[in-house]
């Protein structure tokens, strides 16, 4: 007889975290997050950034030390929605004000917003155009080479 596993799905509030949900099983999580079982399974003490939908699904309650390892985990997810400054690889000029979202710094420079993910803060040019990403303004200044 296989007893059903416990699901505590964590989310985070800034960086604050949120009381966990808990599940009684990885079907009643699933079915809650609207995903299928083995979503949940390939989740589950995965530390996966971003989690699912925002939740990180783990099969026992947090300790204060794993709980500071997921806000940082959390702080590392990068949403299609944050701001983008875009910067030339050559000399670290700022090309454009910022955008408001990858997907508008996409459509600006013809690419997929998949590419500007990949390379945002990343400090590698993207080959198509030569363009570094960042979702912070630099300080120019400090980088550039005289």
């Amino acid at each position: 007889m296989t007893l059903s596993k416990k699901v505590l799905a964590y989310k985070l509030n800034g960086s604050v975290i949120v009381s966990p949900l808990r599940f009684d099983s990885k079907e009643a999580c699933a079915k809650f997050l609207n995903v299928q079982f083995r979503t949940i399974t390939n989740h589950i003490d995965k530390w996966v950034k971003g989690g699912i939908n925002g939740y990180y699904l783990f099969s026992k309650e947090l300790n204060n030390i794993e709980k500071e390892k997921l806000i940082e985990v959390s702080n590392m997810r990068k949403t299609n929605n944050c701001e983008v400054w875009v910067y030339d690889a050559n000399n670290l000029k700022s090309i454009y004000a910022s955008f408001n979202s990858m997907q508008k710094a996409a459509d600006h420079f013809n690419v997929d917003f998949r590419s500007i993910l990949r390379h945002l803060d990343t400090n590698k040019a993207t080959i198509k155009n030569g363009k570094l990403f960042f979702s912070k303004k630099l300080e120019c200044t400090k980088y550039i080479k005289k």
